[in-house]
């Protein structure tokens, strides 16, 4: 099931507010961030996922995500529910 996060793509984030949707799943996270060593920072999350061709959509997520370290892929389902929610 694609969770649609109502959220600018990360190319088009020069203006605020709602532009599109995000169309991805966890699994799909989970794909593009494949291999990726825990603790990892927001930074080590768009490179790994970059080196493993992920999505716009997904790309655009990780960019969303606060500025942290992150000690699994827990941490990071979880921010995505947090979308879902506020």
């Amino acid at each position: 099931m694609p969770l649609i996060l109502d959220k600018a793509p990360y190319k088009e984030r020069v203006s605020h507010g709602f532009t599109r949707s995000l169309d991805m799943s966890i699994a799909e996270l989970e794909q593009s961030l494949s291999g990726i060593a825990f603790p990892a920072t927001k930074q080590d999350l768009i490179v790994k996922a970059k080196n493993n061709g992920a999505s716009e959509d997904v790309l655009t997520f990780i960019y969303l995500l606060p500025d942290s370290k992150y000690r699994q892929f827990y941490d990071i389902t979880f921010m995505v529910w947090l979308y879902l929610i506020c």
